[in-house]
């Protein structure tokens, strides 16, 4: 029977070349545009051993060489052994995509991969002329359009249904229990693309055992296996939009030239007369390629310009958005921040590099008694003596404490003068300055803040606190005038317990004279009045002073205590009366918080440019986190109260005024459990009063 005058055997070539002529156009597709997926690359790899079945198969039609023809279709066969492997792979890939195989899946699959390697060599064999799996051919191609089949083809075959089935298995598994319609969707298109053509494929086989040998089997075959390639153009399409809508015409074209000079290959009378189509169609195919990767090329990269000129557009449109949003933002953040500095209830003042005043808040004009027209943008030197601008003048030209007695100078960065102004009213102000930096904007900010009330509340405390201590001071003067009478034994013998009640009173007596005295210090100290009397002297005595006074205590506590002064210590510029309670309050304190058997050591030293003074115990320990409150008026230390629930906190706050105005430093070193050091250094000023 014939289909349109076409003979059996050439209905068979041309189902062959038009399989490899469609594969061969997936393959090299997928391979130039593609690649980089790894599901595209096996299915290439697919197509590649698919088109390799097909053109040995398509050649075996071609040539009257029995021998030549006999190899021609072992070698197609041969290459099925690569073709089920790459199946069974590509399925793993593909369901892997979308979910973990399991280790059962990939166990069977690697097993058949490898018992698929095992037919490789009866293939190789055959090549030898062996017919193991592909028998005898004994008449032309034309006549016999298979070879017989070997006594082991049958096992080949079988194989090659199980590794199909295996494959339809991953793929049906996919397809029922994918979570995601991607993964659902691709497992159907799969076993209706894929799995079923291959399968249908198995009927070529049919011939080899004399079924099916008809002039309609191979295009049969043919159509229901082309679906294979119709898979890899849906998933090129869908994955990565091979076929471009936009080059559409250029694609038509290409393929419809390609299809035509393969056809004329095919109905060449002879080799020779196709040798001219053959070369042009592989010219066509690698032009064509080029040719459509170099449009798509071009499309993707004016899409790819339109979808930025895009972004641009919308990022622009956002940005200005962003922007005036932003702007209006800080507009309100300005108001807001002008508002807060505008009602604050200090003085501001801003100073440029220049000495330009920039900005004054109503708070500075009440106090200084001006306007801001009045001032903002003038220099501070242009102040003349006027009434009005005085409290202005002597608020930017004010001077630390320390420094009053000096001249001119500015008050320095950071630092607080106090001074008292009379316009518009009389007050008390504190002034404090402080530099700022912006990008390259310099200047200051100057505090201005009313202290008057504060001012008077302080003097008040400490006319009161001096008041208390001097009414206090005279009767536990009287008593301890009457604990000396009593244990001196004018008024009669003092049995033992008497004199201890006496000892006792006498103790407290003295630590409320003590009190009293601290008291009336820091009011002085407070109020400015703790006058200093420098002179030049040695300071030997008052060390000795310290240590006899401090003898007969630290021994009944079982404390032992040293004061020495090294040889070399020259006479300097102090107050005697000021470093007798500086030595004092440092050694009752080493004392008082050291136990028993333990160290307390007063040195003094001389050092570079100035006199070093350092009292060590090893007592109770500071707690790192409080030892920069040690100076505070009325601090005590947590573990201090709890040792002894006396004391007043006053101590070290008078001995830092004493350091201070002996222009000297005192640093404090401890470690709890361990012990204390305090050391003080003092200026070294043999021709006046420390500098």
């Amino acid at each position: 029977m014939s289909f349109l005058n076409l003979t059996p055997a050439d209905i068979q070539a041309i189902s062959f070349g038009f399989l490899f002529f469609v594969l061969a156009i997936a393959f090299f597709f997928l391979v130039t545009t593609a690649y980089r997926d790894p599901i595209a690359r096996r299915y290439a790899t697919l197509a590649l051993f698919g088109g390799l079945i097909n053109l040995f198969a398509f050649l075996y039609s071609t040539t009257d060489d029995l021998w030549l023809a006999l190899l021609y279709r072992t070698v197609s066969q041969a290459f099925s052994i690569p073709f089920i492997a790459a199946l069974i792979l590509f399925s793993i890939v593909v369901y892997e995509k979308f979910k973990p195989a399991n280790k059962v899946m990939r166990d069977i699959a690697y097993a058949l991969v490898a018992i698929d390697a095992l037919f490789l060599l009866p293939f190789l064999s055959d090549i030898t002329g062996t017919n193991y799996l592909i028998g005898k051919l004994t008449e032309s191609p034309a006549i016999q359009l298979t070879p017989e089949a070997g006594p082991y083809l049958i096992y080949f075959i079988g194989f090659f249904v199980v590794a199909v089935l295996f494959s339809f298995f991953v793929m049906f598994l996919l397809w029922r229990t994918g979570k995601s319609k991607e993964a659902r969707i691709m497992g159907l298109l799969m076993i209706l693309a894929l799995e079923i053509p291959v399968m249908t494929r198995l009927a070529g086989y049919g011939p080899w055992y004399g079924y099916g040998a008809n002039d309609y089997v191979s295009l049969f075959v043919t159509f229901l296996t082309g679906p294979i390639f119709a898979f890899g153009v849906t998933y090129a399409i869908l994955r990565h939009q091979l076929f471009n809508i936009r080059l559409i015409a250029t694609q038509v074209f290409i393929f419809a030239l390609w299809g035509l000079l393969f056809f004329r290959v095919l109905l060449a009378p002879t080799l020779t007369d196709a040798l001219p189509d053959i070369a042009l169609l592989v010219a066509t195919i690698v032009l064509g390629i080029f040719l459509i990767r170099s449009v798509l090329h071009e499309v993707t990269q004016r899409e790819e310009l339109e979808r930025v000129s895009a972004n641009l557009r919308d990022l622009n449109e956002t940005l200005e958005e962003k922007v005036a949003e932003r702007t209006g933002e800080l507009a309100d953040e300005k108001i807001h921040v002008e508002t807060i500095i505008e009602n604050l209830p200090v003085g501001i003042i801003e100073l440029s590099a220049g000495e330009v005043i920039e900005r004054i808040n109503s708070t500075a004009e009440i106090l200084l008694g001006i306007t801001r027209e009045e001032v903002t943008g003038k220099k501070v030197a242009e102040w003349g003596k006027e009434k009005a601008y005085q409290s202005l003048a002597a608020a930017l030209s004010a001077k630390p404490k320390e420094e009053r007695e000096s001249a001119a100078e500015p008050l320095p960065a950071s630092g607080s003068a106090e001074l008292t102004i009379t316009y518009p009213h009389e007050r008390e102000i504190q002034v404090q300055r402080l530099p700022f930096k912006l990008g390259t904007r310099k200047g200051e900010l100057v505090l201005i803040r009313d202290v008057t009330r504060e001012k008077a509340i302080e003097r008040s405390k400490n006319e009161f606190i001096t008041i208390a201590a001097h009414q206090l001071r005279t009767p536990v003067s009287g008593l301890r005038w009457v604990f000396n009478i009593l244990r001196s034994g004018e008024l009669g013998k003092l049995n033992k317990d008497q004199k201890e009640v006496v000892e006792s009173g006498d103790a407290r007596a003295a630590e409320m004279v003590q009190l009293v005295n601290d008291f009336l210090n820091v009011a002085r100290i407070s109020d400015e009045r703790f006058d200093y009397q420098f002179s030049k002297g040695d300071i030997h005595p008052l060390v000795e002073s310290v240590r006899n006074g401090f003898a007969g205590v630290a021994e009944q506590k079982g404390v032992k205590f040293s004061a020495t002064v090294d040889a070399d210590v020259p006479e300097f510029m102090f107050d005697p009366e000021k470093i007798s309670i500086l030595l004092n309050n440092l050694v009752d304190n080493a004392i008082k918080y050291t136990q028993k058997g333990g160290m307390v050591s007063l040195s003094v030293s001389k050092e570079k440019g100035g006199i070093g003074i350092s009292v060590t115990d090893s007592g109770i320990g500071i707690p790192k986190e409080e030892q920069k409150r040690l100076f505070e008026k009325f601090f005590r230390s947590r573990k201090a109260t709890q040792m002894f629930t006396d004391g007043s906190g006053l101590g070290l706050f008078i001995t830092k005024s004493v350091v201070d105005n002996h222009n000297g430093t005192i640093v404090v070193h401890s470690e709890e459990g361990v012990g204390t050091t305090f050391s003080v250094t003092l200026p070294l000023n043999p021709n006046g009063k420390p500098e």
